[in-house]
């Protein structure tokens, strides 16, 4: 699910998958403190001025960067500069943890290694480069480090600049099923939470999650075979031709599938949006910004369908909100055509219907870094 730049060692993989433990075919995952929910979605007053001052802080770091950045003569200067967020004050770390509902939000569907979090930290970094190079926040050593931006970065930027904000006023959700990702995934999450001040008002990923046309217990089905891709191709759908060809390379025990959480894009609009607090105020309903990476191997159709269904989308973009979808398709990757064809031929329509009610949608290409 997903797709990212960065590529972990076969060994690390292999060490990340160690959680998982195989029966009957079937990945069952151990237990652990990233599983826990948290049924409150509303920042408490403290959170919310936590977050609030966060937000400012990290505006004037921000200044100072532009302005180290056309005294510096190279970028190395830069990111030690950026290094020194983790070295900052850490006691508001646990602030906010959680799904917390926010005005401003970014969600990734198919979070893989955690790329896109990445990139989307990036994108308020773009303003300084020498010699094509700029500071990146590497997903894999949790560090600054010096890289080339690319294009997702940029649309992050001008998806938050099209409403007048940052990508430092969004709180960051990913969803991912990988349980192998779920040990990494998670301290990038403590990373980004404990820099002072943090790039993001707030981030949580949730781990074992896979989005769905319907919340409750499912099966993704686990690409084993690309290593070079982390794995892009593990889908809800047995289908899918990397499941696959993972299933042919492993005769012995076929399709390896983990047990996972499905959660609806509607549901996670509720749970993360401030706009759908039930103590929401009139300023609370309006402004704000939802910006949707969608990657998650065939599963999109549902996904999106749901969506169409309930138009959540719809009523959050009437309150006077900004929406942005940025969708991969997957069509050949789907191998059974009774699969396929119903998703297909219900494509058009759904997009159709968002548009209709002004959500704005971007096709996302597989290679898109």
């Amino acid at each position: 699910m997903g797709e990212g730049d960065t590529v972990l060692s076969r060994e690390t993989l292999i060490d990340a998958a160690t959680v998982i433990k195989k029966e009957s075919n079937t990945v069952k995952v151990e237990s652990s403190r990233y599983t826990k929910s948290d049924p409150t979605y509303d920042m408490s007053g403290s959170e919310v001025e936590e977050a609030e001052d966060n937000t400012k802080s990290f505006s004037k770091w921000l200044s100072v960067y532009d302005t180290k950045c056309s005294a510096s003569q190279g970028i190395d200067d830069m990111v030690s500069f950026a290094k020194a967020l983790k070295d900052g004050d850490k006691s508001s770390a646990e602030s906010a943890r959680g799904v917390k509902r926010c005005k401003n939000v970014f969600l990734d569907f198919g979070s893989n290694i955690g790329d896109s979090m990445g990139k989307f930290i990036d994108a308020d970094l773009l303003g300084c480069e020498k010699n094509k190079e700029g500071v990146r926040y590497d997903v894999t050593d949790r560090d600054f480090v010096v890289g080339k931006y690319n294009k997702i970065s940029t649309s992050f930027s001008n998806a938050a600049k099209a409403n007048g904000l940052a990508p430092h006023h969004f709180c960051l959700y990913g969803v991912e099923g990988n349980p192998a990702f779920t040990d990494r995934l998670k301290k990038m999450e403590d990373d980004i939470m404990s820099m002072s001040p943090r790039p993001v008002k707030n981030i949580h990923m949730l781990t074992e999650h896979v989005g769905m046309g319907v919340d409750g217990p499912t099966k993704l089905y686990l690409d084993t075979v690309n290593v070079k891709e982390n794995f892009w191709g593990s889908s809800v759908l047995q289908s899918h031709q990397d499941v696959q060809r993972s299933a042919a390379e492993n005769e012995e025990n076929g399709v390896t599938a983990a047990n996972v959480e499905g959660i609806t894009l509607t549901t996670l609009m509720d749970k993360g949006l401030l706009a759908f607090s039930p103590n929401a105020t009139p300023e609370d309903k309006e402004g704000g910004t939802l910006i949707v990476k969608i990657d998650i191997e065939g599963g999109e159709y549902d996904l999106m369908s749901e969506a169409a269904e309930t138009l959540k989308l719809c009523e959050y973009k009437a309150m006077g909100n900004k929406v942005i979808l940025i969708v991969e398709y997957h069509f050949n990757s789907i191998t059974d055509i009774n699969e396929r064809q119903p998703r297909l031929q219900k494509k058009d329509a759904v997009k159709a219907k968002l548009a209709e009610c002004g959500v704005e949608m971007t096709r996302m290409s597989a290679m898109w870094n």
